[in-house]
């Protein structure tokens, strides 16, 4: 396919504005809106394209992992996202596999309305009720644990 015929792909996410207790779907909406624009300058977020009432319009950052799409530097790859996710500093509090794209041999992380300054951050709104995430590795964790799995085959497509 020519460069002139690729199509590229926007993705839209859109979380129903709902409150359950005190776990507030626009809050998370603003939550992942800050992350986005604070890691915008790194190649493996997705960059917001527009923002709606309940929709954030992104850019299109490939397919979910698999064992057919890992690329074969991803522990290359995932060491210096995590490096880059330290400096700014952010934890992402929720890597799992449907959070970690795949497009053109890059890994791209998505999904970051879980995201805080540090893990005790998010530990201090799971404690309080306010994040309905369940997240119980470290960031270095889940990345590390779930891509040796999928490259051995035991995590399910």
């Amino acid at each position: 396919m020519s460069n002139a015929a690729k199509i590229e792909y926007i993705v839209k996410k859109t979380l129903w504005c709902k409150t359950y207790g005190k776990f507030n779907y626009v809050d998370l909406m603003n939550n992942e809106i800050y992350w986005l624009k604070r890691l915008e300058h790194f190649s493996w977020t997705p960059k917001i394209i527009k923002v709606y009432d309940d929709t954030i319009e992104m850019t299109y950052v490939g397919e979910k992992v698999s064992k057919d799409n890992l690329p074969s530097d991803w522990r290359e790859q995932t060491e210096q996202i995590l490096k880059d996710l330290a400096s700014i500093p952010c934890c992402h509090n929720d890597i799992k596999p449907e959070e970690i794209m795949i497009k053109d041999g890059k890994i791209h992380l998505v999904d970051f309305h879980h995201a805080t300054a540090t893990r005790e951050e998010f530990e201090q709104k799971k404690k309080a009720g306010v994040c309905g995430c369940r997240m119980r590795w470290t960031d270095h964790d889940a990345f590390i644990n779930i891509l040796t799995n999928m490259e051995n085959g035991e995590v399910k497509k």
